[in-house]
């Protein structure tokens, strides 16, 4: 090889080129890129091919940027997602299935994680280890921008730490079907990712003599912006499409997508998201969560009543325009007819003897819808 191969910045890329001189008056450096020579005030080393490929990129002789991002591209075109820089794991989404998170996979690593390739059971593993060791909090961050596959880790992550629990109950389950309802009420197709979380949580799981005895998941952060507006090629939350894909959907007085604007009038179907199956995963993960039919059942009115509600009519005075929708959202939420113009057409103001109701003009009748 070349050791006068280096990398350079050029229009915000790194690229090869070769070092001709490094003795210029100026202190700049002569480099040639594909024949013709160019002048630098400053480069990075290149590593060898051979010294690229290692699990762990701080042990590449000259670690820097390029390197690092040659390193992972030579790693992910031969289908190893994984790379670890220092205590961190680089993780990249390979959008095909490498048979990497199976039963079997899973029993390798509670084996004997520490000799296998970089996988982010390997982390679970070694928090649940220190944990044990050390009695401390451990803490794992994921994060990354959409379609990265925060939210498969995520699950991955869960799913090895109740493998590991010793004493197996009913908690471990729970734990692993929360999933399918924070996924239903928080997860939508976006323009870079089918299954986009689009809120933050963070899930604390409780373990003691080797056991998972409880876990706590606080949600921040939930775009509820999308409820009432999506861009043309993006969903709404998976659950309204859920639903409206279900038997269900009769009981709530619904119909097909195209009369929803909620919806933007049309079904939009994702690559990696089954509604159908999906919706069956939801039920079941009500009941092991131990929500009972009724509260379903109030659950899924709620998700229906907000479909009626975008296709409530407002007139140029802000009086909602009375139809069937509006009768199933009283039905739905059961409230009272009055109740629901009060709430959509007027806004209170307190004083201090009386409240007085003030009639809202359209626009900001429709902001209140």
């Amino acid at each position: 090889m070349n050791t006068n191969i280096v990398w350079v910045k050029m229009d915000n890329d790194w690229i090869e080129g070769e070092l001709t001189d490094e003795n210029l008056s100026n202190n700049n450096f002569i480099i040639k890129i594909n024949g013709v020579e160019y002048e630098y005030s400053n480069y990075e080393k290149h590593n060898s091919i051979d010294n690229l490929k290692k699990n762990n990129l701080v042990d590449i002789p000259h670690l820097n940027e390029p390197s690092i991002l040659e390193a992972i591209h030579l790693r992910y075109k031969d289908d190893i997602i994984y790379t670890y820089t220092g205590k961190i794991l680089i993780s990249l989404n390979p959008f095909k299935n490498l048979d990497l998170f199976t039963d079997d996979m899973i029993s390798k690593y509670k084996l004997n994680s520490a000799i296998l390739e970089p996988h982010v059971y390997q982390i679970a593993d070694t928090s649940y280890k220190n944990l044990l060791k050390y009695n401390k909090n451990q803490t794992i961050m994921v994060s990354g921008e959409s379609g990265a596959g925060k939210t498969y880790s995520t699950r991955c992550i869960i799913k090895y730490l109740t493998n590991l629990s010793k004493n197996k109950s009913s908690i471990e389950n729970m734990v692993v079907q929360s999933n399918p309802i924070l996924e239903a009420f928080g997860n939508a197709k976006t323009l870079r990712n089918d299954n986009s979380s689009r809120f933050g949580k963070f899930i604390k799981i409780q373990i003691k003599n080797y056991s998972i005895i409880g876990c706590n998941i606080e949600t921040y952060l939930l775009e509820k912006i999308r409820l009432v507006q999506q861009e043309n090629d993006e969903r709404n939350f998976h659950i309204f499409y859920q639903l409206l894909n279900s038997d269900l959907k009769t009981k709530y007085y619904l119909k097909s997508f195209e009369h929803y604007n909620y919806l933007n009038n049309r079904y939009i179907s994702c690559r990696d998201v089954d509604d159908n199956m999906d919706f069956n995963n939801l039920l079941n993960a009500f009941s092991v969560m131990g929500f009972d039919e009724i509260i379903v059942d109030k659950i899924l009115g709620i998700v229906a009543s907000v479909l009626h509600l975008g296709n409530l009519k407002i007139d140029e005075d802000g009086n909602i325009i009375m139809s069937d929708e509006f009768t199933y959202i009283c039905k739905l939420l059961d409230i009272n007819e009055s109740m629901l113009t009060d709430a959509i057409s007027f806004r209170l103001m307190k004083t201090n003897n009386e409240v007085i109701k003030i009639k809202l003009n359209r626009d900001d009748t429709i902001n209140s819808r």
